[in-house]
């Protein structure tokens, strides 16, 4: 099972100075996983892997991470990294969402012409199933790939989440208005921009994971 693993490190506000206080902690917690990803994988153990780590650029969330884990065995969350990542001084609050169905798309290894976007679908629960289908199979406009799909019901207005790679944020707009909303079931669709993907396994172990 995969899980999102969300850390707010700072409460939501329209203030220049709490995002960059965000932002600066989220960076600390960030930079701590990346450069000791050895040792916070000894902490979540052999049934929960790490594989990236992510922080958001939405305006409201400049310091939010998130911690993308495979959990095989029982499938839970490792009970001794949510504790180690409890006790970080900056974190807020910890949020575990778990990706129903979902699929990671084969990417290439060098994506650093294109920016990833996380696109929160609002999707009406009998149009659920069919979207997703329609979004696993069909084509994304020329130079876009897709990344992951998969149905999170993080709340009740984002049962499905959708991530892609594009040149530009108007070209993600583009298609979200005029595809994603066109699609017959669908409220709204959220783009959030992401900053910056970090893996925490080769590209070569990544691959295992694509398909499923």
């Amino acid at each position: 099972m995969f899980y999102f693993i969300r850390m707010q490190v700072d409460e939501p506000t329209d203030s220049f100075s709490s995002r960059f206080r965000a932002h600066r902690r989220g960076d600390q917690i960030l930079k701590d996983v990346i450069s000791n990803k050895e040792e916070w994988q000894k902490i979540a153990g052999d049934h929960c892997r790490l594989l990236h780590i992510t922080r958001f650029c939405r305006k409201m969330r400049r310091g939010d991470l998130s911690l993308l884990v495979h959990a095989n065995g029982d499938g839970s969350v490792s009970d001794k990294l949510l504790t180690r990542l409890s006790k970080e001084p900056d974190l807020k609050a910890l949020w575990v969402i778990h990706l129903q169905q979902a699929i990671f798309f084969p990417v290439p290894r060098d994506t650093a012409n294109l920016q990833r976007f996380v696109l929160a679908m609002d999707v009406a629960p009998a149009a659920l199933h069919s979207t997703y289908e329609r979004l696993e199979r069909s084509s994304l406009p020329k130079g876009m790939l897709k990344s992951y799909l998969a149905c999170t019901f993080s709340s009740f207005s984002e049962p499905l989440r959708f991530s892609l790679l594009a040149p530009s944020p108007e070209q993600v707009e583009a298609y979200a208005t005029q595809k994603l909303e066109a699609i017959s079931g669908v409220r709204a669709v959220s783009i959030l921009p992401v900053e910056l993907t970090q893996p925490l396994i080769s590209y070569s172990e990544w691959q295992d994971y694509t398909g499923k």
